[in-house]
């Protein structure tokens, strides 16, 4: 009988977690060039779960960013990669904080009013 492993990196989760809102800090969404944001946040510290970035869709013409909730032990796909910073982590995200919905398991915010 021949046992066949699957590295960690072919895993894949297809489905993930969303966070809530009181789960994720929002520390700070500058405006860069060329109508991109820096989004800085900080997800609720959990010992089973991280945050290794975010997905995204346009929809009605606004971007609609989910921060994903992945088990430690799968590698979750990400459109936007997030970058460990001093106070949290960072996101580069492809529109305006104007055009920006963040979506969470119970409901969505806009990042700029």
């Amino acid at each position: 009988m021949a046992l066949m492993l699957t590295p960690l990196s072919a895993v894949c989760a297809e489905t993930f977690d969303h966070y809530k809102k009181a789960d994720i800090e929002i520390l700070a969404a500058q405006p860069l060039a060329s109508d991109t944001t820096r989004l800085v946040y900080q997800p609720l510290l959990e010992s089973l779960f991280y945050c290794p970035g975010a997905v995204g869709e346009r929809k009605d013409g606004r971007e609609k960013i989910t921060l994903v909730r992945c088990s430690i032990h799968e590698r979750c796909a990400v459109d936007f990669a997030a970058k460990a910073v001093e106070h949290g982590f960072e996101l580069v995200l492809p529109a305006a904080p104007r055009d920006i919905d963040l979506v969470f398991s119970d409901g969505e915010v806009r990042l700029a009013d």
